[in-house]
């Protein structure tokens, strides 16, 4: 990596004219000089275009417009524009907090050649920028990230592109936590390494997701299918110490999903994962985990679609 590398920033937005001043502008302001910033438009219909056009006097800033298409998709788009061996997504409604948080991460590579990712602790503020509360996140990897029911890295991590690059970028299926995905993604394949500064904001209003209701089941979803999906994994490329706790990481996974939603599991949805399915085991302790908290309804139905292999072993651990 180059002793001064450049750093990717790309905002994507969507009717958000009202929060992009000051998020730019926390970019700009950063004490670290070597950034090209990418701004993505999803389609807005607001003046969001009239609001960037005065900041693209600075040769460092890139505006692209383009007919709705969804974050995931916009955000990918934002990579394809960028020429940074680093990157960093900076949400439209999220400035910066720290001015000196880029020249911090680029130390930090440096001393670490070997690392994938930074990632720093951040600050929750209230639709007018005032603080509500300062938020540590400790050192995760990818077990204690399966084992957490609060994964808090929220925004701010800032990637080597040729890591992203290497996991296929943002899943464009995903549409709520495409970054977290990222940031487990990295977590499995290198290390990922928290830097002790408050480098980003994370704006509570109304225009959230996780304070939509009508959102909050396609979270849960998201979230149930992100920690499940180790369950997917040949269990030779499964390392020792996640075998060890594949039972805690189930619950966790439901108590994820709880978190979010009190609909049921439907069965199905359980036996897409390859470990769940070929091991009567962990099927008959999910279930039995999810009865217990009342996220499943085990009637005839559930044995008429459950694998002959299982029905007595269910019967005897569950329904009895």
């Amino acid at each position: 990596m180059d002793k001064y590398p450049l750093i990717s920033v790309i905002t994507p937005t969507y009717n958000r004219a009202g929060f992009l001043p000051e998020t730019i502008e926390s970019v700009l302001n950063q004490t670290y000089k070597n950034i090209e910033y990418i701004i993505v438009d999803d389609g807005s219909t607001d003046n969001t275009k009239e609001v960037v056009e005065p900041y693209l006097q600075d040769k460092r800033v890139k505006y692209y417009k383009h007919d709705n298409i969804g974050e995931s998709k916009t955000t990918n788009k934002g990579y394809s524009f960028s020429n940074g061996e680093l990157t960093i997504v900076v949400n439209s409604d999220d400035p910066l907090y720290e001015t000196d948080y880029f020249e911090k991460a680029v130390k930090t590579f440096e001393e670490n050649p070997d690392i994938l990712a930074v990632y720093p602790n951040w600050v929750n503020t209230d639709i007018n920028s005032n603080v509500i509360s300062k938020v540590d996140v400790p050192q995760f990897d990818l077990l204690s990230m399966l084992l957490s029911s609060n994964v808090t890295l929220g925004p701010g991590m800032i990637i080597k592109k040729s890591a992203l690059a290497d996991i296929g970028f943002r899943n464009e299926n995903i549409k709520y936590t495409g970054d977290l995905t990222i940031s487990f993604k990295l977590a499995g394949m290198g290390k990922i390494l928290h830097i002790d500064c408050y480098g980003v904001t994370h704006r509570n209003h109304a225009g959230c997701a996780q304070n939509d209701p009508a959102k909050q089941k396609e979270i849960a979803n998201e979230l149930l299918d992100l920690y499940l999906k180790i369950f997917n994994e040949s269990p030779k490329d499964i390392p020792v110490e996640i075998k060890k706790n594949m039972l805690k990481i189930l619950e966790n996974a439901c108590y994820v999903y709880k978190a979010y939603s009190d609909e049921k599991i439907v069965l199905t949805k359980l036996l897409a994962y390859r470990l769940i399915y070929i091991n009567p085991f962990y099927l008959t302790y999910m279930l039995f985990y999810l009865k217990k908290h009342k996220l499943i309804n085990l009637n005839i139905s559930t044995f008429l679609f459950t694998p002959p292999l299982y029905k007595k072993t269910l019967h005897q651990n569950i329904v009895g």
